[in-house]
């Protein structure tokens, strides 16, 4: 288990660095900057399965094309 810092996790750009973690099951990003745009660099994270966006800017928009992507993963929070 490993915790990320709150800078690598609270921008759409630092989600990118996330993107690539075969093993990544569990993300945070309450509270939040993290648009549809971040969002985008998770599509392909598919051992991702909880994703918690409340308090952020991810739109419903962006929720269901996320989850079109990644179909296993349960979007809490939004």
């Amino acid at each position: 288990r490993r915790d990320w810092s709150s800078d690598v996790c609270s921008s759409d750009l630092g989600l990118a660095s996330l993107g690539h973690l075969p093993k990544l099951n569990t993300i945070m990003l309450q509270n939040t900057e993290i648009s549809d745009e971040g969002l985008k660099h998770l599509h392909r994270t598919l051992s991702l399965r909880f994703l918690y966006l409340s308090e952020t800017d991810v739109t419903k928009n962006g929720v269901t094309q996320f989850h079109r992507a990644n179909p296993k993963a349960k979007i809490i929070g939004i």
